[in-house]
């Protein structure tokens, strides 16, 4: 009689999101795993209706959950990320082995590293004859995917989603690495709830597939999409069955909302302006908070390249960059939204963005600099990496370096202002230093990105700030919070 493993109290089932280029069998790995669900099959399959599910699959000889999201084109997972969640606890990047690496797997390996979310490598198609496995280990190396074997610790496993031959050992090496991991999840924390996808029916109204990752939801609960309160009145599982309840690593389907939620939204039990920062896990973390990371976009692959080599000779000893994305054309929507999962500045180097694509950036909180000449780039850059410097030692609230200034003819100035370290907010009191030194204090009057008015601004972005202007305000000089 086989046994079934059940979560320990604390713990909860990895989440895992499957990623790859079109017809590389990403749905063929899903179909699969699903046929597979033990539980599916003991409890008479039916036809599933959500994109996020759970099955029970065979790992060392026991039973254990396993939630699983399916994002065609990484859309969700990216509109999470740009939300300030991380929902993914690990991604699997199916590559087929035919046909090597392509242009939506180099996507999904920026989107990947930007998260800093574990990666496991799924070769499919490894049963047909003529596959070059070393050929697409060394485009995956190339990409920035370094793998086992290459200096790097990302697994790789040979698999056919068609026969089934490595898939156990890809499900051993994803619960190896969740282990290792050591995932848990809070029933009686702060809703963090994710939306995968959500619609509007005309009888039932808005409802939304959901991934919890900490907190409970039940019938009643009252959930918070942004400000907005919602009253759930219905709670479904992932087979569209009626559920009491929903714990952490679950997915669920929730009706009673007001809206239909974008995919990505996070819900929470309070509203999202007293949800404290500290609860939603941030792409750089509190150890790399010298790290400054770049999406950078270029006219050619040479004028790239050419970038991408002078960018690192503007690191310092206490302050690095780290290039989370990269690529030739125009500066487009897409590339906001994967520098905005890795909470990234774009560079863009004779290329431009249409105007749609700088709303998306101003919506996300994304700044993006475009430039004709290098050495203004690397001008700009090593201001912004100076700034960096600056957060070693800082433990106060809000920290932040002026880039330029803009004297107003009302008497007020703009400044011009990269923020390194918390939060700057408006009526906020700070004091202005130079070389160290305080030569000013004043009152945060208004906070724009770009054209748009904001209450606040987060660490790695750049703002301009209102104020009066009584006496110079240099570039360099630094903006403390009081």
């Amino acid at each position: 009689m086989k046994k079934t493993t059940k979560v320990k109290s604390g713990t909860r089932p990895p989440i895992v999101t499957i990623m790859g280029h079109v017809d590389h069998g990403k749905t063929t790995l899903l179909d699969y795993l699903r046929s597979s669900n033990l539980a599916g099959k003991e409890s008479g399959a039916i036809t599933q209706t959500t994109a996020a599910y759970q099955v029970l699959v065979e790992s060392d000889g026991a039973k254990r959950p396993l939630t699983l999201i399916d994002t065609p084109g990484h859309a969700a997972f990216t509109g999470m990320r740009a939300r300030g969640g991380k929902i993914a606890d690990i991604i699997i990047l199916v590559v087929a082995a035919d046909d090597g690496v392509k242009q939506q797997t180099i996507e999904a390996i920026q989107v990947a590293l930007g998260a800093e979310v574990p990666v496991i490598v799924a070769l499919n198609k490894i049963d047909l004859e003529g596959v070059e496995v070393d050929r697409i280990k060394e485009q995956l190396v190339k990409n920035g995917l370094l793998l086992e074997g290459f200096g790097g610790k990302v697994p790789l496993v040979p698999i056919s989603a068609k026969t089934g031959k490595g898939i156990p050992d890809l499900i051993e090496m994803i619960f190896l690495t969740s282990d290792l991991e050591n995932l848990r999840g809070d029933p009686q924390a702060t809703l963090e709830a994710f939306v995968v996808e959500a619609h509007k029916d005309n009888s039932t109204g808005p409802s939304a597939s959901v991934v919890i990752r900490e907190g409970t939801i039940r019938v009643g609960t009252i959930v918070y999409a942004g400000t907005l309160p919602n009253k759930i009145k219905a709670l479904k599982n992932d087979w569209g069955k009626s559920i009491v309840v929903a714990l952490p690593g679950d997915p669920a389907i929730i009706m009673g909302l007001k809206e239909v939620p974008e995919a990505g939204t996070l819900l929470t039990s309070i509203p999202s302006d007293t949800v404290d920062a500290n609860q939603v896990p941030e792409t750089v973390s509190e150890t790399d908070q010298n790290i400054l990371p770049l999406y950078v976009k270029a006219d050619s692959k040479g004028t790239l390249e050419a970038v991408l080599a002078n960018v690192k000779s503007t690191e310092t000893e206490l302050s690095q960059v780290k290039i989370v994305g990269s690529g030739v054309g125009e500066i487009t929507e897409n590339d906001v939204m994967l520098a905005s999962s890795g909470k990234a500045l774009i560079l863009g180097f004779q290329v431009q963005a249409n105007s749609k694509t700088k709303d998306t950036a101003s919506q996300l909180g994304v700044n993006i600099h475009t430039y004709e000449l290098i050495y203004l780039l690397l001008e700009d850059l090593e201001k912004f990496v100076k700034a960096l410097d600056t957060k070693q030692s800082y433990l106060g609230k809000g920290l932040g370096i002026v880039i330029q200034t803009f004297p107003l003819g009302s008497g007020d100035l703009v400044a011009g202002v990269f923020v390194t370290h918390g939060q700057l907010k408006e009526n906020d009191k700070i004091r202005i230093l130079r070389e160290g030194e305080e030569i000013y204090r004043d009152i945060i009057k208004q906070l724009r990105i770009g054209k748009e008015r904001v209450k606040k601004v987060n660490a790695n972005s750049e703002c301009g700030i209102l104020m009066r202007q009584t006496i110079a305000i240099n570039p360099e000089d630094v903006v403390e919070i009081i």
